[in-house]
């Protein structure tokens, strides 16, 4: 509970006026603290002369030592960097195989020479950044037909472009216009071949009588039509039927093939594209006809898909 205020005690008032003495107490202001201390030591008053001191000047040389130190260390870098991009026209050529075939073929002088030249050619050729290597690959295959694969790889510190180059296996020796060359398995001619070639070589000869020059055009057989001898001579070695001859007739697309000891030719059709059905029906044929004792004239002809004759 609350006392009661006594009766007989004095009130207590709050004094309004100044207080005794007749002196008001002053209110504190931080400016007015300021200006009696006078500027705080070590500080330049605004509105100054702007004079520097000696230290200040050393500071500005110092930065600018800096600063040139590290333009001079971009500018080395971006040297180092310019010249790890750039690449040397002399490339390495590295074949993917070799077989006792590739005789026939250029030497690896003669593609790293005309490899050299097309890097040398074009100046977007000599650096890392804008080398086109699939235009240099694609220019060295149309040069050397013989060439079925070009792949190029640059190196990552070093300067020399490596160039590895995959070679056509050579699929027979064809001869026309009283010469003979050496036939890749996509139709190009690889090399021109002569007598020792040939018989060192240990390809088919096919003897062509439809007019092909091999010397006025790069590829004078389709690939499809090298595959079709191809995979015909593949079957006939494999059933053990032993070829004494081949040849192109003037018939379009016509191919025939001399059977050893026997007198007659079997005539294919390399347009159908169906070399081991065609096969397969000849092989049927002469069987049935030996165990009937009967051996054709002329030739077997397995042109037509499914169906034979002969004569």
């Amino acid at each position: 509970m609350l006392g009661k205020r006594n009766k007989n005690e004095p009130l207590r008032r709050r004094q309004v006026g100044p207080p005794t003495g007749g002196r008001s107490p002053q209110t504190f202001m931080y400016r007015s603290l300021r200006s009696e201390q006078g500027p705080v030591p070590g500080r330049r008053a605004a509105g100054g002369d702007g004079s520097t001191s000696p230290d200040r000047g050393r500071s500005w040389l110092s930065f600018f030592i800096r600063r040139a130190g590290f333009v001079v260390g971009t500018i080395a870098l971006l040297v180092c960097f310019v010249e790890l991009l750039l690449l040397s026209p002399d490339v390495k050529i590295v074949p993917l195989d070799t077989t006792a075939h590739t005789a026939l073929l250029h030497s690896t002088a003669t593609y790293q020479q005309a490899a050299s030249k097309l890097f040398a050619d074009s100046f977007a050729n000599g650096n890392k950044i804008t080398v086109n290597t699939e235009q240099i690959s694609k220019r060295l295959q149309d040069e050397f037909p013989e060439l079925s694969q070009v792949s190029i790889t640059l190196p990552l510190i070093g300067h020399r472009p490596v160039v590895y180059v995959q070679m056509s296996q050579p699929a027979f020796i064809l001869v026309a216009s009283q010469r003979a060359y050496v036939i890749g398995q996509r139709g190009h001619v690889l090399a021109q071949a002569d007598q020792a070639t040939v018989a060192q070589a240990d390809l088919p000869v096919i003897t062509d009588h439809s007019g092909i020059d091999p010397a006025t055009t790069a590829t004078p057989l389709p690939s499809s039509d090298v595959m079709f001898i191809t995979d015909v001579l593949y079957e006939l070695k494999h059933a053990g039927i032993a070829v004494s001859g081949l040849n192109l007739p003037a018939a379009a697309s016509e191919f025939d093939v001399s059977i050893k000891g026997q007198p007659f030719f079997v005539k294919f059709n390399m347009q159908s594209g169906t070399a081991r059905q065609q096969s397969g029906t000849f092989l049927a044929l002469w069987q049935y006809l030996r165990q009937q004792h009967i051996t054709p004239a002329h030739y077997i002809d397995v042109r037509v898909d499914g169906r034979a004759y002969y004569k």
